[in-house]
C-alpha cells in the first residue's frame, strides 16, 4: 500500500517537478551552446549593449540562476502543500478512511519528498556540469582519478566505502529532517479547532527555538565529552577520525528526526481536528 501511496504522490507532484527539471537542463544547454558559439569567450560589453543576442544571454543566465534555486524551493513548497491539503484539509477525511496506518500515510509523503530533494540536487549538479564542462575538464578529471584511484583503493578502501555510505545516510536523514520540521508543527497546529495555520506557524518557531537552544546547550556542556571521543578515535584509529565525526552527526540528526516523527504521527493519530 505504501507503494501505491507514493505512486499517487509522484503523479501529483511530478506534474510540476518534472517540467521544472527539464527547464533547468534546457537553460543549461542554452548557456552552453551560447558559450560554444562565442568560442567559450563571450565578447566584452555584449550584456550592456542592445544586441539581441546579448539580451538573450542575459535572460538565459538570470533564468538559469533562478531555476537552480527554484527546484529546491518548489520541492519544499510542494512538500508542505501536499501534506496540508492531503492530510490536514478536507482530503484528510478520505485519506484517513483508507485501510492504511498513519505511519504509511506519513512515510509516503516523506519518501516522495526525499526523492524529489535528491533529484533536485542531481539535476542542479548535472546542469552546472553542462554549463562548465568540456573535453579538457573530463580529461583532467579522468587523469586525476587514474592517478589517485590505486592509492585510495590500496590504503583506504574500507574507510572510503564507509565515508560514502555515511554521507548517503546523512543526506537522507537531513532531507527527512527538512520535511519533519514542517510536518510536526503543522500536525500540532491543526489539532486545534481554530486558527490552525497561525498556530502551526507559532509551533514551528517554538520548536525551532527549542532545537536551537538545545544545540547550544549540548555544544557547550558536551564539548569535553566530544573532545575525549575525538582524542580516543585519533589515538587508536587516526584514519577513522572523520568516520567517527560523521557517525556522531548521523546519530544527532537521527534522534532529531525520531522525535519529530513521533510527534507528527502521534498528533495525526490522536489529536487531528479536521472540522
Amino acid at each position: 500500500m505504501l507503494r501505491k501511496l507514493m505512486k499517487h504522490e509522484f503523479r501529483a507532484t511530478g506534474r510540476i517537478m518534472a517540467p521544472l527539471f527539464l527547464l533547468v537542463l534546457l537553460l543549461a544547454a542554452g548557456i552552453r551552446l551560447s558559450s560554444l558559439w562565442y568560442g567559450n569567450e563571450i565578447p566584452e560589453g555584449i550584456f550592456t549593449s542592445w544586441d539581441p543576442i546579448g539580451v538573450l544571454l542575459s535572460l538565459l543566465e538570470i533564468g538559469f540562476g533562478i531555476s537552480l534555486a527554484a527546484v529546491f524551493v518548489v520541492a519544499l513548497v510542494l512538500m508542505i502543500l501536499r501534506f496540508r491539503s492531503n492530510l490536514l484539509s478536507d482530503e484528510g477525511y478520505v485519506m484517513f478512511t483508507l485501510p492504511v496506518s498513519v505511519h504509511k500515510l506519513v512515510w509516503a509523503k516523506l519518501w516522495t519528498s526525499v526523492i524529489w530533494f535528491l533529484l533536485a540536487g542531481a539535476v542542479d549538479a548535472a546542469a552546472l556540469l553542462i554549463t562548465a564542462a568540456d573535453m579538457t575538464l573530463f580529461h583532467d578529471l579522468f587523469r586525476a582519478v587514474q592517478n589517485t584511484l590505486p592509492e585510495i583503493v590500496g590504503d583506504y578502501t574500507v574507510q572510503g566505502i564507509l565515508l560514502i555510505a555515511e554521507l548517503a545516510v546523512l543526506a537522507v536523514l537531513l532531507c527527512l529532517s527538512q520535511c519533519l520540521r514542517f510536518y510536526a508543527p503543522m500536525s500540532i497546529g491543526y489539532s486545534f479547532a481554530r486558527h490552525k495555520t497561525l498556530l502551526a506557524v507559532v509551533f514551528f518557531f517554538l520548536i525551532e527555538g527549542i532545537v536551537q537552544t538545545g544545540v547550544v546547550l549540548l555544544s557547550t556542556m558536551g564539548d569535553p565529552f566530544l573532545q575525549d571521543i575525538n582524542a580516543l578515535l585519533t589515538a587508536f584509529l587516526p584514519e577513522m577520525e572523520l568516520q567517527g565525526a560523521m557517525g556522531m552527526a548521523i546519530l544527532a540528526v537521527l534522534v532529531y528526526d525520531i522525535i519529530l516523527y513521533c510527534l507528527t504521527a502521534g498528533m495525526l493519530r490522536r489529536r487531528l481536528n479536521l472540522e
